[in-house]
């Protein structure tokens, strides 16, 4: 009677909570999976940015770092909790069911940060027209995210070039 008994207890209970979570979130089901996708797309543009740094700066590693990752996966937490906070104003305060207003923005706001954020990495380490355009009001990822000190190779670049 001992383990499986409390195995019942403590799991059917569990099921309940996620389900009534599942309920709660099923309305915005579409906006999570976007802002969901916007986050892979991120992901994504980072990892190329990677392979661009590896292919011109051989000095550096080229990996993305872990901690960025981490702070990213956070972001996109907020977000997806951001949203269902939305949800709950618009349902409970707004009383606009069907509107999804606080939603909308909430969901619009976060894909500028990652529209943002994926134009970042695809204009850094890049020698294209636009993404040098770009970088005059964007700032240069490859510094700030992999090992490249950027001020230092411009150096030796002046250096080689003289």
């Amino acid at each position: 009677m001992g383990s499986k008994f409390l195995l019942a207890v403590v799991k059917i209970p569990g099921y309940g909570i996620f389900s009534l979570f599942l309920a709660f979130i099923f309305p915005i089901k579409e906006m999570l999976l976007i802002a969901f996708l916007a986050w892979i797309a991120d992901l994504w543009s980072a990892f190329r940015l990677s392979r661009r740094v590896r292919k011109y700066h051989q000095r550096s590693s080229g990996k993305f770092r872990s901690s960025k990752m981490n702070k990213s996966f956070g972001w996109m937490l907020v977000a997806m909790a951001a949203l269902i906070f939305a949800y709950f104003i618009d349902l409970h305060l707004l009383r606009s069911g069907q509107d999804d207003t606080a939603v909308r923005y909430v969901l619009g706001a976060y894909l500028f940060k990652q529209a943002w954020s994926i134009l970042e990495s695809e204009s850094s380490c890049n020698g294209s027209p636009w993404a040098v355009l770009l970088q005059k009001i964007m700032i240069d990822k490859t510094e700030r995210h992999f090992d490249v000190d950027l001020s230092s190779l411009e150096k030796e670049v002046q250096n080689a070039k003289n």
